[in-house]
């Protein structure tokens, strides 16, 4: 499963012993074991690159609250550098944080500017779900006043109005993966090479974006 400190990892390492099969996913590099991630930059990279062709050019990040997660800044990063590699501003971060009414207020003085940004890009699909309702809301329209991309497919994201587009498609060849890498390691023992491998995340386009 993943894990996202050194701690968590001293415990694991304490309850299994060496000759137990470890696969780690989505989980800090530097633990001992085979590892499988998804390459969360590059799907934040798909995402810019896709809100670009659809001409939007003002992108905002929004993020969870930081210390729901701790590996916020993977998908940051790939956020940035879509941002730079398509030659966007990328001085549009806004950071949500624990308190609901808090990031409601920091969304208020995005929306309270002279125009709205082309595209919200959030940082997973909860955030995404949660924003589309304030802003229907204040009777903002998606998309045809402001484009929305969330992250993770999960099930509500196709149900929402309008279906969201997200990135995901992960699911198979990640199960697969992880079975391949366990059974590699249960075979051979020591004897295989480390895994470390990264799935590819999709872009799943639906009607969230103009």
């Amino acid at each position: 499963g993943p894990l996202f400190d050194t701690e968590s990892y001293n415990t694991v390492e304490k309850i299994l012993p060496p000759e137990i099969p470890t696969i780690f996913f989505n989980s800090l590099p530097q633990f001992k074991g085979d590892h499988v991630s998804i390459n969360l930059a590059s799907g934040a990279e798909k995402v810019v690159d896709y809100l670009y062709s659809r001409n939007c050019r003002k992108i905002i990040y929004l993020s969870c609250p930081n210390s729901a997660i701790k590996y916020t800044n993977t998908r940051y990063n790939g956020f940035l550098c879509g941002m730079k590699k398509n030659g966007l501003n990328t001085a549009g971060t806004v950071c949500l944080t624990d308190n609901i009414f808090a990031w409601k207020k920091d969304l208020d003085k995005i929306l309270a500017k002279d125009s709205l940004p082309d595209a919200l890009f959030c940082h997973d699909d909860a955030v995404a779900l949660e924003v589309m309702n304030y802003l229907h809301s204040k009777n903002i329209r998606i998309p045809e006043d402001i484009s929305i991309v969330g992250f993770d497919d999960i099930r509500e994201a196709s149900l929402a109005y309008p279906p969201l587009t997200t990135v995901g498609g992960v699911q198979e060849p990640l199960v697969q993966a992880l079975w391949e890498a366990l059974s590699e390691r249960m075979k051979n023992g020591n004897k295989a090479e480390k895994t470390n491998l990264f799935i590819e995340p999709e872009l799943i386009i639906r009607k969230s974006v103009r």
